[in-house]
């Protein structure tokens, strides 16, 4: 039987769909200039700008459609499992990766929230383990101890969760 991986969240879908749509807005933006302009001028010249315009928002919606499509293989591709004995991500769409980090390796699971991430309602998840520091890491600038994105409860119930399997005593600092 396969395990119940569970999903990041919803806030982090639209997220994700977000952070792929700059093409879409920037098409949208130029068809609507494309058309104001359109609306100002006369003849065959107005009917050539509207036509552009026309075609440049075609344009802008098959962008948006790339993003959310891009944006949804990501967001379902990319799971944890809370297993017994480790905690477990799956990501990757074409390479697939799946990570266990043992519960007895677990040094401390921190949270972090940027300005934008608050508005939002979202959180990173950052996962330190005993030992554990590849150079390779290093210039990616990422570990398999972190979800990038989780709706922030999400974020903190994992947090309590894998602090109580780790056995880690949480020091709240104010």
């Amino acid at each position: 039987m396969e395990p119940n991986y569970q999903y990041l969240g919803k806030k982090t879908l639209f997220l994700l769909i977000l952070k792929r749509s700059s093409l879409f807005f920037l098409f949208l933006v130029v068809s609507i200039a494309f058309f104001m302009i359109a609306q100002k001028l006369e003849g065959n010249l107005s009917v050539i700008f509207g036509k552009i315009s026309f075609y440049l928002f075609l344009i802008s919606l098959a962008f948006l459609v790339i993003a959310i499509f891009s944006a949804w293989l990501v967001y379902i591709n990319y799971r944890f499992l809370l297993d017994e004995n480790a905690f477990k991500v799956r990501r990757g769409i074409l390479h697939k990766d799946e990570v266990a980090i043992p519960y007895r390796q677990i040094q401390s699971v921190n949270i972090k929230r940027s300005f934008f991430d608050q508005m939002i309602g979202l959180s990173k998840l950052v996962i330190l383990t005993a030992g554990h520091e590849d150079e390779e890491e290093k210039i990616k600038g990422e570990s398999e101890g972190i979800l990038p994105s989780l709706d922030k409860n999400i974020a903190r119930e994992i947090q309590e969760v894998l602090l109580k399997r780790a056995n880690i005593e949480q020091v709240i600092m104010r």
